[in-house]
């Protein structure tokens, strides 16, 4: 509901925002597609892979999942970075909104970097059966420090459109950390013995 809540409060900065906003999330959306297949191709190799007790093939999935979210990430990044007038020219002729659409959607080619991992990485974990986890430092980031520094940017100190998305993209990195810390300290073998006694108890 995160885009659907904080769409809306754009609007009330001014019609050539919301036109803006609509139109970058419109596109963040189509772009973003292949990265969330990513992580949920991901997703399922990982849980396989415990599924069949094997913590080397576990192991090597999240690193090959991780290294291609890399590499896609990167090239989104570039795309959006080099391409972000054409692309804000093709939502709208309007010069005013282009002007404040165009550094946003650089903003969140940089942004891409970081959001891709982001995105992988929690995909990883509801593979491994961690879904509480991925849901709370998802949560986390999104409204515990992404939506109150959008509103804090936008409404509070009147920094104005860009830097209310400074504030979204923030988010995201802030917990990255924990994600990465809890996924190096994974213990694999720990998954297996736990998916091995859930699937004793089912057959009991």
């Amino acid at each position: 509901w995160f885009w659907e809540v904080i769409s809306p409060l754009v609007g009330l900065i001014g019609a050539n925002e919301l036109a803006a906003q609509v139109s970058i999330v419109n596109f963040i959306m189509l772009v973003f597609m292949p990265l969330a297949s990513l992580g949920m191709a991901g997703a399922t190799v990982v849980g396989m892979a415990i599924g069949e007790g094997s913590r080397t093939k576990a192991a090597n999935s999240v690193v090959a999942v991780l290294a291609t979210t890399v590499g896609l990430g990167g090239c989104v990044a570039l795309l959006l970075g080099f391409g972000a007038s054409v692309i804000a020219a093709l939502y709208t002729p309007d010069t005013d909104v282009q002007s404040l659409a165009t550094p946003v959607i650089r903003l969140f080619g940089l942004a891409t970097l970081w959001k891709s991992l982001f995105v992988s990485i929690g995909a990883i974990f509801r593979g491994t059966g961690r879904t509480k986890f991925s849901s709370a430092v998802t949560s986390a980031a999104y409204w515990a420090i992404s939506f109150p520094l959008f509103l804090f940017f936008g409404f509070v100190l009147n920094w104005g459109f860009f830097w209310m998305w400074v504030g979204i993209c923030v988010g995201s990195l802030a917990v990255l950390p924990i994600y990465a810390h809890a996924l190096y300290y994974m213990d694999f073998q720990v998954l297996i013995d736990e998916r091995i006694k859930k699937e004793g108890k089912k057959a009991a």
